[in-house]
């Protein structure tokens, strides 16, 4: 978590999930120490990142958490303690959770020494086998120099080695000495003692490593002449100590704290649903589940989501930040889950963090994470990457593509972190309160259900048989995890009919979607995985077809069959439980952890003629109680608390269709299996060729029960229904037909009509007035003739350059026919208006530039210039892509198409950092001239004072601390004389590139802007930059008078105030 001091100004309220309860009680623990200890930070430090420690570290953690244990007896005794106002947790089961990892941390020093040495021998075992495997060059450290990843990557390596040889981060040999006692916070995860960290481990990669190898002012003291390896660490500790010191004074603040941070133990996927639950229904009791392998639903009796709380828990988020989870769960099962929680403001981000390419060109690969044309599976989520539709981004990983570069022996991994935006909040010219305003479209269902079919192959590719028998490169970017399930299908697909709203368009759009899946042969197990679709779609209230339909003539034989004799009532889907022994899971339980490693199962229900396969069930280690008889029957598990480690069967619970276990039940089979996977495939020695753990008949009562609900979830389908996707879309907004081309992968068009309803306009449009139209933002064309004006607005970016209009004199109506951009190669969209400063009320939201604190960031001391352009010179080169590379090359010209105006800003940019380094050209210089020679008295349009180059730390670039005077033709004429005096460096900007500068400018400041606050009736309302004409002042008075006030702070910036 990042914090300083500046969080001062503002409140911030965290919400964190982590399967692993300890991940949250070492932050917990660390979190609690800083808000009341005195304790030396360096120790403090020791004890959150090293697996040794000295007798001093060890006491203050085994004191502190003995202290936690007091404070954390139940939520009542928390949230009276010292750290509840702070520090909460979402749920009793979470508190219980890290209550147990503390009681483990203050009991560890008084184990039986030998224990102690089983533990500690552990953690050598495991420190060596790390060792034996090699390093060699580590780029999951490195990567966190950023620009500076050149020079850091062997002194990180070296560390990382040392560090898991040593076991204790610094390399100062005094350090490690009398570091013999095992810290617990490692010794303990997934509820088992010994060893068990995660092979990347390094503290480094932590913290902004660029400060270690750039030349900084002001930076840390390295005494002694420290190895670069040592530096890093140095470095590490200083912005450590400087984050508690930060945090100290904000926790310090009363009487209540300004950040409030909340954790869960759970699983990501399923916290989200509950949160989407809570805030759907009102209820704090959820139909999900904690984790998997454990029957504990998520309850939200943390304290602060009861509804009247004051302030409440929040249920919506202005950020939410996902880590690398898209590797391990896939992308769309994320954004199905995370979408419907992002507050609905301009603000709002997503943030998704990609590590493990999907082939061999990683840097092409991002969108194969969409499982479909992106633009269409973004307009269908109403959400997109900003750089995606901007075509630039702010961030850099020019250092990830060094590193790609180097060849698969230095990366195999590439690092893509990615800002995902709400769409229909994207455009600056949508009406201010935009809540509602996301617009309703509608698709020709049969393009619309080829599409989802193709989304449907790319989900389930690992089952294609093309897909196998294509290159090994794609097959091993898959990795043999499967990510996607026939559940995480239906999900998406209810978001998507979310969006869609008309239902009489969605029932033919699923109607034509069987219609393809039925003749449909691409898929290897297509068909045997089709009745666990077909469930999961009618558990989701998506679509459900005949067999699920309680009065159609394939269903009411089901009530004849023996499977259900004694039923009064039979539902069209049941629940089907399957007990499987303990004995059967132990023939892979036995085998070494490397060979099993995490084998992904399902559920076989095979009769004569079929063989269906279910890959979503619930299980649970523990007994089944049953009451009831019939279809009054219920079930619940006395669960085992020590789950893997006991000797409890297990129960495995799933929704299967009534059709599909009425079949012949005395000759239908039951399987709990491993999946056959490239991965799997070594297991059939032992489980056979099927890989089946465990097989019985349909009508083993001592192995398989069938209910009308699922054991200890009564109401779960009614609950899952009750979760809400469609309360944003706005009827009022208008309708949008879109049209996709013939093969139904991406979307052609977009069509939206007005009616002509004055009777004036009515007759100007008879009489054969021109109409015209004008794209005039990112998502919107303005049609005008005589005195009508109208802006049509589309729910995605568009060019304008290939807009139809179909005119209708006698009928009165115009239809506007836009073309949605696609790619880099799209004129139109955001090129329209590159850097959009969107107005919501008094809020100014910089849409796809991110925020800096100019003051908090490093500042780089320029004089070496050899030593700065070794890796400067390439970082700011490589921010051209070849193709503008070629652009670039080019030369300058007046008339600009839309790509070229962007490669010249930025090669305006590469001139500013070259030129006032000093890397090229005639000394360091600090004034700077945009001129256009083309336009009459005024040719220095803006001048640049460049006071400082900057690392902008988190976003992997450098910036330039500046001011910029924009000219007029008054203000040139008072200071001609002057700026003869100055001699600034003239910088030639065309028309086009002029005009982009207007646009960019007042958007870099706004950036910047830390001291002031915009006012409901601010200039930039509904208009910024306030002028886009030649030589007009383009700021408001208000940003005049905060600059001024700025510019005090050195000489030159005195000069810029006089100026």
């Amino acid at each position: 978590m990042l914090l300083d001091e500046a969080v001062l100004a503002r409140s911030v309220d965290f919400t964190c999930c982590d399967v692993e309860p300890a991940i949250l009680a070492r932050n917990f623990l660390l979190f609690s120490l800083l808000s009341e200890s005195d304790a030396p930070i360096d120790i403090i430090w020791t004890v959150f990142y090293d697996f040794f420690l000295k007798r001093p570290a060890l006491d203050l953690l085994t004191t502190h958490s003995r202290r936690l244990l007091d404070c954390s007896q139940d939520l009542e005794t928390w949230h009276q303690g010292q750290y509840g106002r702070f520090l909460k947790f979402c749920s009793r089961h979470t508190l219980a959770e890290v209550h147990q990892c503390w009681t483990r941390y203050a009991e560890f020093d008084t184990l039986p020494a030998s224990r102690k040495a089983k533990v500690k021998a552990a953690f050598v075992g495991g420190m060596k086998q790390r060792d034996v495997q090699g390093t060699g060059i580590v780029t999951s450290v490195g990567r966190s120099a950023g620009p500076l990843v050149p020079e850091a990557l062997m002194p990180t390596s070296e560390h990382f080695t040392h560090f898991w040889k040593t076991g204790i981060n610094s390399m100062d040999a005094k350090d490690r000495t009398d570091a013999d006692f095992v810290n617990p916070t490692f010794a303990y995860c997934n509820g088992k003692e010994g060893f068990d960290v995660h092979y990347g481990t390094d503290c480094l990669a932590a913290f902004h490593l660029a400060l270690a190898f750039a030349d900084v002012k002001d930076g840390p003291t390295r005494p002694g002449n420290p190895s670069k390896s040592q530096s890093a660490v140095i470095s590490a500790q200083a912005q450590f100590a400087a984050w508690c010191q930060a945090f100290k004074k904000v926790i310090a603040v009363a009487p209540g704290s300004r950040v409030v941070i909340r954790a869960f133990v759970g699983e990501a996927l399923a916290f989200c649903d509950a949160l989407n639950y809570c805030a759907s229904t009102s209820s704090t009791s959820t139909p999900s589940y904690v984790v998997p392998w454990k029957g504990t639903l998520t309850t939200f009796d943390g304290g602060d989501y009861k509804k009247g709380t004051s302030p409440p828990a929040p249920l919506e988020f202005d950020v939410i930040d996902t880590s690398n989870l898209v590797d391990h769960l896939g992308l769309l099962n994320i954004l199905t889950v995370t979408v419907p929680l992002l507050a609905r403001r301009p603000s709002s981000t997503l943030y998704t963090e990609t590590l493990l390419p999907l082939g061999e060109n990683a840097m092409s690969r991002f969108a194969e994470h969409f499982c479909g044309d992106m633009a269409t599976t973004c307009l269908l989520l109403d959400i997109a990457p900003s750089s995606f539709l901007s075509r630039f981004t702010t961030t850099s990983n020019v250092h990830e593509l060094l590193m790609h570069g180097f060849g698969k022996e230095i990366s195999y991994q590439f690092h893509e972190h990615t800002s995902w935006k709400i769409i229909s909040l994207a455009d600056p010219l949508l009406p201010t309160g935009r809540t509602n305003c996301r617009l309703n479209f509608t698709f020709e269902p049969r393009q619309l259900a080829n599409f989802l079919l193709g989304v449907y192959h790319k989900m389930f590719a690992d089952e294609d048989v093309a897909f196998r028998m294509g290159s090994p490169a794609e097959r091993r970017a898959q990795d043999g995890t499967i990510r996607y399930t026939r559940a995480s299908y239906a999900a998406f697909l209810r978001t998507v009919k979310a969006r869609i709203q008309e239902d009489v368009t969605w029932y033919v759009t699923m109607e034509a979607l069987f219609d393809l899946l039925e003749q449909d042969r691409t898929l290897l197990v297509g068909s045997n995985n089709y009745q666990d679709l077909c469930c999961q779609l009618h558990y989701y209230n998506v679509f459900s077809v005949e067999t699920f339909l309680p009065n159609s003539s394939i269903f009411l034989p089901c009530k004849q069959s023996e499977t259900f004799r004694g039923w009064a009532d039979v539902p069209t889907m049941v629940c089907l439980t399957l007990i499987v022994p303990r004995s059967k899971i132990r023939k892979i339980e036995q085998l070494d952890v490397e060979e099993v490693g995490t084998p992904p199962l399902w559920c076989g229900l095979a009769g004569p003629g079929f063989q269906s396969f279910f890959s979503t069930f619930r299980t649970v280690f523990g007994r089944v109680v049953s009451t009831g008889t019939h279809d009054r029957r219920q079930l619940s598990v006395e669960e085992d608390i020590n789950g893997w480690a006991s000797t409890s069967d297990l129960t495995v619970s799933l929704w299967v269709p009534a059709f599909a276990v009425s079949q012949k039940p005395a000759m239908s089979q039951i399987s709990f299996m491993v999946r056959t996977t490239p991965a799997t495939q070594h297991l059939q020695r032992i489980l056979g060729r099927e890989l089946k753990l465990f097989t019985t008949t349909l009508l083993d009562k001592e192995h398989v029960y069938i209910t009308r609900e699922r054991p200890g979830q009564p109401e779960e389908v009614e609950k899952i229904r009750k979760m809400s996707f469609a309360h944003f879309n706005d009827p009022a907004a208008g309708n949008v037909s879109v049209q996709m081309n013939q093969t139904c992968t991406q979307i052609t068009s977009f069509t939206r009509r007005a009616d002509i309803s004055d009777a004036k306009d009515q007759e100007t449009l008879e009489n054969g007035a021109l109409v015209l139209e004008e794209q005039v933002s990112p998502c919107a064309i303005k049609v005008t003739f005589g005195k009508f004006e109208e802006m049509f607005f589309f729910p995605f970016p568009v060019d304008g350059t290939r807009t139809k209009l179909r005119i209708s004199r006698k009928s009165h109506y115009i239809e506007v026919v836009a073309t949605p951009i696609s790619g880099i190669s799209s004129p139109g969209g955001f090129f329209v208006n590159p850097f959009p400063l969107i107005f919501d009320v008094t809020v100014l939201t910089l849409w796809n530039i991110h925020r800096i604190n100019l003051d908090r960031l490093p500042a780089l001391d320029i004089t070496d210039k050899i030593r700065l352009s070794n890796w400067l010179n390439p970082h700011i080169s490589l921010a051209f892509s070849d193709r503008e590379k070629s652009m670039r090359s080019g030369g300058l010209h007046t008339n600009q198409d839309v790509f070229k105006t962007l490669v010249d800003v930025k090669d305006t940019l590469y001139t500013l950092f070259v030129r006032h380094t000093g890397i090229q050209g005639d000394g360091m210089n600090r004034v700077f001239g945009l001129t256009d020679p083309e336009r009459g008295e005024i040719q220095i349009h803006t001048l640049l004072f460049v006071m400082v180059l900057r690392l902008d730390l988190p976003a992997h670039t450098v910036v330039l601390d500046a001011y910029a005077l924009p000219m007029t033709v008054p203000r040139l004429r008072r200071l001609r004389r002057m700026l003869e005096t100055l001699e600034p460096v003239i910088i030639v900007t065309a028309r086009a590139e002029t005009t982009a500068w207007k646009r960019l400018l007042p958007a870099l400041a706004e950036r910047c802007r830390t001291s002031w606050a915009h006012r409901a009736d601010c200039a930039y309302a509904g208009h910024a930059p306030r002028s886009l004409e030649y030589a007009e002042d383009l700021c408001a008075a208000a940003a005049r008078a905060a600059m001024a006030q700025c510019s005090l702070r050195s000489p030159s910036g005195r000069l810029l105030h006089h100026l």
